[in-house]
């Protein structure tokens, strides 16, 4: 279970099958090291980096259901704050340990950790064996996990 210090994570309200055709994973989703890889992997070549709402001067919305909408369900691309509520989302809908942060290219000192650029996980205790946290990043110019988009801590 993930410790949830107000970031807000919603994982049970998220649509995971939907969510799981979108990136076209159709493996394993037990909470381990494996998973969390294919997962990120899935999600940084199936779904876009996108900025068009910043660059226009408008709004993003970064609750659960605005962002799912956006990047699940039209579908569109994101930019990384998007990128990361989802995954952070469905990461502790599957179980695993989910921690807020921030990462390199944080502007204008967001304070609010569902916004920042940065979703540490890690499997669950007594299920996994090997519980090293991991920085799940997905942004601009990121590559998939197993590359330098997730470091071990």
């Amino acid at each position: 279970m993930s410790e949830d210090l107000g970031y807000g994570w919603q994982g049970e309200l998220l649509d995971l099958p939907a969510y799981l055709k979108r990136i076209g994973h159709d493996g394993g989703t037990a909470p381990t090291a494996a998973t969390l890889r294919a997962l990120h992997r899935a999600h940084v070549t199936s779904i876009p980096f996108e900025n068009l709402e910043i660059m226009l001067g408008r709004p993003v919305d970064l609750s659960l259901d605005a962002v799912q909408a956006k990047l699940v369900e039209r579908p569109r691309g994101g930019y990384c704050f998007e990128h990361n509520r989802l995954f952070a989302a469905v990461l502790e809908r599957l179980g695993y340990e989910v921690y807020g942060g921030g990462g390199p290219g944080d502007h204008g000192g967001v304070e609010d950790p569902a916004r920042h650029a940065r979703a540490p996980a890690r499997p669950p205790a007594g299920r996994v064996a090997g519980r090293a946290r991991v920085a799940v990043r997905r942004g601009v110019r990121r590559r998939p996990a197993g590359a330098a988009a997730a470091h071990r801590r």
